[in-house]
């Protein structure tokens, strides 16, 4: 079998392997909801968050679960939501690569976004969360949010520290203060869209790059 692209250096991967790590590798799952049953999509492609790895997996098995069409009216059909670790190395690689282009390993910005050292644990929900968000104020909607959202493995649930809400996509962060190793084996990250029930769960085993488990 051919190796997978991240095994070669950040700087051949072309660019479907750029949209692919963000969208569709062990660190970024994608999947459809809509009025009907929820089913995965693993290649869908999605739109790019530009918060650019920091303040934030193909494999593993993941989904949305919902009861009935979204809340406030109409439905939504068909649209993807992606999860994805914005603090680990290959995403952030990915995000340097797509954003400056030629530059990316000559920016003196591109550079430091690589090498700062992640106090937490960041991920990024992308896709049109308006038609699932009940109304309210922006503050009741992100305590709302931070209340039923959790990574977790055995033994351990970590409650994010902030979320930040976008018209396209949704930033958690959860505290580096509850480590994740291999030994725990997957981690699941949930969280709950007014009446849609995300649930994503990342084997780590396969979030290993250049020897360290990236999260």
């Amino acid at each position: 079998m051919a190796a997978d692209f991240w095994a070669k250096p950040s700087t051949e991967w072309g660019d479907k392997d750029l949209q692919k790590m963000i969208t569709n590798s062990p660190w970024a799952h994608s999947f459809s909801v809509g009025g009907g049953p929820v089913s995965t999509d693993p290649g869908a492609p999605g739109p790019m968050s530009e918060r650019g790895g920091g303040r934030g997996g193909g494999g593993g098995g993941g989904g949305a679960q919902g009861g009935g069409p979204p809340p406030g009216g109409g439905g939504m059909g068909s649209a993807t939501i992606i999860a994805r670790w914005q603090t680990a190395l290959p995403v952030k690689q990915a995000f340097v690569r797509l954003k400056y282009g030629a530059e990316a390993g000559t920016s003196p910005d591109a550079r430091k976004l690589l090498e700062r050292e992640e106090t937490t644990y960041s991920i990024v929900l992308t896709g049109p969360f308006t038609s699932l968000i009940r109304t309210g104020s922006p503050e009741s909607v992100k305590k709302g949010i931070m209340e039923v959202s959790v990574l977790s493995a055995k033994g351990k649930d970590v409650m994010p520290s902030d979320v930040q809400l976008g018209p396209k996509d949704m930033l958690f962060t959860f505290p580096r203060t509850t480590a994740f190793t291999l030994d725990d084996k997957e981690v699941e990250f949930s969280t709950k869209l007014g009446e849609l029930a995300v649930k994503y769960k990342f084997k780590l085993k396969d979030m290993v790059y250049n020897g360290k488990l990236e999260m």
